[in-house]
């Protein structure tokens, strides 16, 4: 994994790339927790920086909230929250994109309100998420 995410850090397009798509999804399901969170680290990071890569690795995100690593977790509920963040940012800042990005936004919302029930931790960490996305300052 440290070496796809320096290739990664270089390129960050090739996100985008089917082959590299399933190199990491596989990296998402691996026995070891650390490999898990290496993956999650590397998606998470890229996609906060780039929403567009959201669509094709929110599902592989979402899924490891459940995952038996707590640093796994945590690392997951920490990148939807920066997610959120972004994405309420960008929705304030784009009156042209407000559609695309409140589509985006409710969508990982009710994704991690599905989740909710599964992990008590989930709870704190959504409301959190609503407070800013009905608090903020814009």
């Amino acid at each position: 994994m440290k070496s796809l995410s320096l290739v990664i850090e270089e390129d960050p397009t090739i996100l985008k790339d089917k082959l590299i798509l399933f190199s990491i999804k596989n990296r998402f399901y691996d026995v070891s927790i650390s490999v898990r969170e290496a993956a999650v680290e590397i998606v998470g990071k890229h996609v906060v920086s780039d929403l567009k890569l959201l669509k094709k690795y929110k599902a592989f995100l979402l899924e490891r909230v459940l995952d038996k690593g707590q640093s796994v977790r945590k690392k997951v509920h920490s990148i939807i929250n920066e997610v959120i963040e972004k994405i309420v940012e960008q929705w304030t800042l784009s009156i042209s994109s407000r559609d695309e990005y409140r589509v985006l936004l409710i969508d990982v919302l009710a994704s991690f309100i599905n989740r909710m029930e599964d992990d008590p931790k989930m709870k704190e960490n959504l409301v959190l998420s609503l407070k800013k996305v009905w608090f903020n300052k814009s």
